[in-house]
């Protein structure tokens, strides 16, 4: 991948890649707003190798074989999983059931 390298490693403190990936917006309740950590596919794929949902074999195949176009579709789907898996996550804790709408993007 580019410059995956480069960038600094995602801090995986949650115990499980789906409220890993769910982090990826941090400081999501900052009161001077969230930073992005999945700015671009490459973090996406980043994110997955490190995280292990993907080989870093698996990870290299998808950055070579994605078009920019595609990339950026994967990169905007995994966004809304993202928020999805948030606002169930965060319902629950607050003891609310998942609205129809995020069951149906789950």
């Amino acid at each position: 991948m580019s410059n995956a390298a480069v960038k600094s490693p995602f801090q995986l403190v949650a115990g499980h890649a789906v409220l890993d990936l769910v982090n990826t917006l941090d400081w999501r309740f900052r009161d001077t707003g969230p930073e992005e950590l999945l700015k671009e596919y490459d973090d996406l794929l980043r994110f997955a190798e490190q995280s292990e949902v993907l080989s870093a074999r698996q990870a290299r195949h998808l950055w070579r074989t994605a078009s920019s176009r595609a990339g950026t579709h994967i990169l905007q789907s995994a966004i809304e999983l993202r928020e999805t898996l948030a606002q169930v996550s965060y319902g629950l804790l607050e003891q609310r059931s998942p609205s129809a709408t995020s069951l149906k993007t789950l």
